[in-house]
């Protein structure tokens, strides 16, 4: 097995391992999780992980908003000039989760842009080590797709 169909392989292993599905029900191309609240360092680590992620929040004003963006720091490299560097670690932050937002580069607007973490209704991003398109969405969201 090559490099990439052993890391396919753990991957698939640790999602059955998690989720409870038969290897033979997975489409690993295309990967659909619920989740009922993700943290800030959780999101913030997808968004630092994959070039491009669409995240689907509800605004302030209730209106539903779809953003491409993104923390990827060759991408923020590219877009900001070389010399652009990441903060440092900032103090931790101790809002309650559901106040804690989110600084991310706008790939759309290019442009940095904030959300609220727990408006969050969808993220999806492509993970290249495993060729899989991830969606991972709460419980009650229902889009249609």
């Amino acid at each position: 097995m090559g490099n990439n169909d052993d890391t396919r392989a753990e991957f698939l292993a640790d999602f059955v391992a998690e989720f409870g599905a038969d290897d033979d029900e997975i489409d690993m191309t295309k990967v659909t999780m619920d989740f009922d609240m993700m943290t800030k360092e959780s999101m913030a680590t997808i968004l630092r992980y994959a070039e491009s992620v669409e995240v689907t929040f509800t605004k302030k004003d209730k209106s539903v908003r779809v953003m491409n963006c993104t923390l990827h720091p060759s991408v923020l490299a590219q877009k900001l000039g070389e010399d652009w560097q990441p903060k440092e670690e900032e103090e931790p932050d101790e809002r309650p989760e559901y106040e804690k937002t989110l600084s991310v580069w706008d790939l759309d607007k290019n442009a940095w842009r904030s959300f609220v973490v727990s408006s969050v209704l969808k993220i999806v991003y492509y993970a290249a080590e495993t060729a899989a398109t991830v969606t991972m969405k709460r419980g009650f969201y229902n889009d249609g797709k």
